[in-house]
């Protein structure tokens, strides 16, 4: 797994975990089995407990990278911030955000 992947985990389960959100919703409005909601209620904690661990990996990860470069990752990959936003956020140019990301992948180091 590469590092960007690493980093794309946590955003990727938000998403399940908000689509299964959505579903539980949709069945509590049916006529459908409780059954079926509790299921569906179990594989969600299943995955916001997966998306937790995940979130304080990915922090341990960077915890050893400059404030300014953490923050970057943390926008982009647990915020789930576009670039532009990111660009906004911290006073800079959508260039230097690029550059910092590429420099902040360049210093991480992931265990396998």
């Amino acid at each position: 797994m590469d590092k960007k992947e690493f980093l794309s985990k946590y955003h990727s389960l938000q998403v399940k975990i908000d689509k299964k959100k959505s579903l539980i919703e949709a069945l509590k409005h049916s006529s459908l089995l409780s059954s079926i909601i509790l299921e569906e209620e179990k594989q969600l904690k299943k995955l916001m407990d997966e998306s937790k661990e995940i979130k304080i990996e990915i922090m341990k990860v960077i915890e050893n990278l400059d404030d300014r470069l953490q923050s970057l990752l943390i926008y982009r990959y647990l915020n789930g911030m576009t670039w532009n936003e990111i660009a906004d956020k911290l006073f800079i140019s959508l260039r230097t955000v690029h550059r910092w990301h590429d420099m902040a992948l360049s210093l991480l180091e992931i265990q396998k």
